[in-house]
């Protein structure tokens, strides 16, 4: 696999992520009425096209990472639903920012024992 297909694998969740968070907040947060009322409809049809896009193409793993999506964002309307406010911005972002520590830390480090043991044995020979 060579590096730049790696570095957009790595990115689509954060992108994903980016792109339907704030649409999930907006419709919770906004009001129902009047011209309010317009623009959830927007943020629906954008949620609902972006977790279309999530579970589209012919990607290997496609369909868990729908699901991923899909249950991020109920995991940050849970978050909204159970703390409204700024604050749960804030959480967000370093939600993100930790996942990325994450998920460098993990394609750092030697998959398993084994192979931590062949790279060993490689560099002995």
């Amino acid at each position: 696999m060579d590096n730049t297909h790696l570095e957009r694998r790595l990115a689509d969740p954060y992108a994903f992520a980016l792109l339907q968070w704030p649409a999930t907040l907006g419709l919770l947060a906004l009001s129902h009425q009047g011209w309010w009322l317009a623009l959830n409809i927007l943020l629906g049809l954008w949620l609902a096209l972006m977790l279309l896009a999530a579970y589209a193409g012919d990607r290997p793993g496609r369909i868990a990472f729908g699901n991923a999506m899909l249950l991020s964002n109920l995991t940050v309307a849970g978050a909204y639903w159970a703390h409204p406010g700024p604050w749960v911005l804030a959480w967000l972002a370093a939600t993100l920012l930790l996942l990325y520590v994450a998920q460098r830390a993990l394609f750092r480090a030697p998959e398993s024992a084994h192979e931590a043991s062949q790279t060993a044995g490689e560099v002995g020979e």
